[in-house]
């Protein structure tokens, strides 16, 4: 017989960001001298910011059987920048488990943003270099087949699906990937975890003329990795990663 719980998360989670738009070092400076209108860093306050996430969401879980469960999961969060007025954006997602069996799991995530504040792009007009305010709307998501061969060892297909898309007079920056992940992972022991897998995706953008050169920003990525896990004492994690890309 199946049985239902709900559930209910709230919570604020607070952090400071020394390089909020991810500026290379030697333009850290440029934020006091090119802020005026139309250059570069016109109404962005600086690297560094205190961010603020309030947000919550609601879960239900139905108990199937052994070992199997449903679980649905729906929420949002808003985030609140101290300096940066303009980069708050809001999140939200859902996600889903289904447990096919004990040993084989399917898994499910959304995720999707309305609008948000990416940095001051470049533009022609009339000859003369712009810089205008580009913001971007975003849709993830994400499916995942999952087998347990023993205690010790599962393989995992998965699938990713990003779209981005800008205002319009940026269009030539938009994209829409997918991806195929084949991984397997191996406990070890209690404490090492070791992971290898392979990706394979595709990145499609229109073609923008930019500055008398017909931009094309599509790329296609082919990938192989290991990554091994070692959870230490005290709530210490130590983790290592290689990655071939093609």
């Amino acid at each position: 017989k199946a049985r239902w719980r709900p559930g209910v998360s709230i919570g604020v989670n607070s952090e400071f960001s020394n390089n909020l738009f991810l500026v290379h070092p030697r333009r850290l400076g440029d934020f006091a001298t090119k802020n005026g209108v139309g250059q570069r860093y016109y109404n962005m306050q600086g690297p560094w910011d205190i961010v603020t996430t309030p947000g919550g969401d609601l879960s239900s879980t139905w108990r199937l059987g052994k070992k199997r469960k449903l679980i649905l999961v729906g929420g949002a969060k808003y985030y609140i920048f101290a300096r940066n007025e303009q980069a708050r954006y809001l999140k939200a997602y859902v996600s889903a488990r289904f447990d096919l069996t004990k040993h084989d799991t399917l898994r499910a995530r959304g995720r999707f943003v309305p609008s948000r504040f990416r940095k001051n792009y470049a533009r022609d007009v009339g000859g003369v270099r712009v810089y205008e305010r580009a913001d971007y709307q975003q849709l993830d998501a994400l499916g995942e087949y999952r087998h347990d061969w023993s205690k010790h060892w599962n393989m995992a297909l998965e699938y990713k699906f990003s779209r981005r898309r800008f205002n319009s007079a940026f269009f030539g920056r938009d994209r829409t990937s997918h991806e195929l992940n084949l991984r397997s992972v191996h406990d070890l022991s209690k404490q090492l975890e070791v992971s290898v897998g392979t990706a394979a995706g595709v990145s499609r953008s229109p073609q923008q003329m930019e500055f008398g050169v017909n931009k094309d920003r599509s790329f296609q990525v082919g990938r192989g990795y290991v990554e091994l896990d070692w959870n230490m004492s005290h709530r210490w994690t130590f983790a290592l990663a290689s990655e071939l890309r093609l």
